[in-house]
């Protein structure tokens, strides 16, 4: 897993999944970056995090009523 996150996914159809465990990590720019949901047809919007750990990425990210699921 990445030390630091360097980017994140701001597409406005791209705003959190039903649970934290959807999305995921891809490289962007040379640097990892997040998106909070899998939308693969449409474009992302990418802005620098300045350096994040994907823990606190995520945990910053999370709205009102989204869970975590576990399986």
């Amino acid at each position: 897993m990445p030390d630091v996150i360097r980017y994140e996914c701001v597409a406005k159809t791209h705003q959190h999944g039903q649970t934290i465990r959807e999305g995921g990590l891809t490289v962007h720019r040379g640097g990892w970056a997040y998106c909070g949901t899998e939308e693969p047809d449409t474009p992302h919007q990418w802005i620098a995090t300045g350096g994040i750990a994907l823990e606190q990425l995520v945990r910053r990210s999370r709205r009102p009523g989204v869970t975590e699921t576990t399986s």
